[in-house]
């Protein structure tokens, strides 16, 4: 890819709602565009081709401040954030979520207070999957 911002998608990321870039060769200059993914006849054969035919044309932005922000996570610390009783840190690849119990009285630094829980640790790699696993786990 062009720069460590964008990465290529395997084949088994791609699911309905995936949010990822297409490389549009049929207008000059060609150019990227921002694409969900859903199955209409369009998507479909994209799917069809193997990864070797589609690595050139798509790529997904890596999750980044402005991601996890737009889901509605304020910035509190560098890289740490907070949604109601939530508590969100982000380095490199990865994340760790938090649940606080102390009703919302956040004391830094949060990690080795007692009203805490771990709820979640591992890699998340784009917004996509930041939406996946808040949905799973129920962060409105």
């Amino acid at each position: 890819m062009e720069n460590n911002l964008y990465y290529t998608p395997t084949i088994e990321e791609f699911h309905v709602g995936f949010e990822y870039e297409r490389l549009w060769l049929h207008v000059e200059p060609p150019m990227w565009g921002k694409e969900t993914f859903y199955l209409n006849d369009s998507h479909i054969k994209l799917m069809q081709y193997s990864l070797g035919d589609i690595e050139p044309l798509a790529r997904v932005k890596y999750l980044d401040q402005s991601d996890i922000e737009s889901l509605g996570w304020v910035n509190s610390e560098k890289l740490e954030f907070t949604k109601d009783t939530w508590i969100l840190r982000k380095f490199e690849d990865g994340l760790i979520i938090y649940k606080d119990y102390s009703n919302g009285k956040f004391k830094y630094p949060w990690l080795y207070e007692d009203s805490t829980d771990k709820i979640f640790e591992g890699t998340i790699k784009n917004k996509s999957e930041l939406i996946k696993l808040m949905q799973q786990l129920n962060i409105k």
